[in-house]
């Protein structure tokens, strides 16, 4: 863990929590992430999702655990145990 991770993994949980708490606000500036994918309408659902995730991963990345679990994701996706 070191300063740097930890700023850029708190920036992270920052906008992912603003994304999650004003979504009406997101919504009105940048527009319906679900119109990008074809589904139009699931607008403040899609922000709180890609919020959570970007919180998720930012106490990850804030904490060291980041790496970690990339490493072992890919080790038990190309490499998987017999």
């Amino acid at each position: 863990m070191t300063i740097g991770g930890f700023l850029i993994g708190a920036m992270l949980f920052g906008i992912g929590f603003l994304m999650v708490w004003r979504r009406r606000s997101f919504r009105a500036y940048v527009g319906d992430l679900g119109a990008f994918f074809d589904m139009p309408g699931s607008s403040w659902l899609s922000w709180e999702v890609l919020g959570s995730i970007l919180m998720v991963v930012g106490f990850m990345v804030a904490f060291g655990v980041f790496q970690i679990f990339v490493q072992q994701l890919l080790q038990s996706l190309v490499f998987p145990a017999i």
